[in-house]
């Protein structure tokens, strides 16, 4: 039922559907780079407060919070390094292995309809990697967005620790 031009059409949504999921991707990538760099300036700055904290005076309450804040910093850069790991998205194309199958070929299709045979393979193939780019990407931007919140909270946390101490 489906014409030539209406699944090339298909095919082509399906594409651009799995180069944005792509694209996503290293979106994710360039903005928890951009955390990483707040996260390890603030880490070093606080690294450099406990040490000269600790060598003028005795440890204290300020020590402790810089301490503390250290430690979280240091498992929020771990958290932000995990989010820009090597991962593995699938991309556009397919194989001449996977296209070239005795069921294309098949004598019973017309040569008119073995491309749109082609196609809607294709596109069955398209949406499960949309489908897995897709899901990839939600857990990614899920761990960017609560490394981005626990950003936020750490002068709260740390004044909540002082005031307590």
């Amino acid at each position: 039922m489906l014409t030539k031009e209406d699944v090339k059409f298909i095919f082509e949504q399906a594409e651009k559907m799995l180069k944005d999921s792509i694209d996503t991707s290293n979106i994710i990538a360039a903005r928890t780079n951009t955390l990483i760099t707040i996260i390890t300036g603030s880490l070093i700055a606080f690294i450099s407060y406990v040490i000269t904290r600790l060598k003028n005076t005795d440890f204290d309450h300020l020590a402790f919070i810089g301490i503390a804040a250290t430690a979280y910093l240091f498992v929020l850069a771990f958290l932000a390094f995990e989010n820009t790991k090597q991962t593995s998205y699938l991309a556009p194309g397919s194989a001449p292995r996977d296209l070239l199958t005795n069921t294309i070929f098949d004598q019973a299709i017309s040569k008119e309809e073995r491309i749109i045979h082609l196609y809607i393979s294709e596109y069955e193939n398209y949406q499960f990697r949309i489908e897995k780019n897709t899901e990839l990407n939600k857990k990614r931007w899920k761990r960017y967005d609560s490394i981005l919140q626990a950003l936020l909270f750490l002068p709260i946390g740390m004044l909540i620790i002082y005031l307590l101490t």
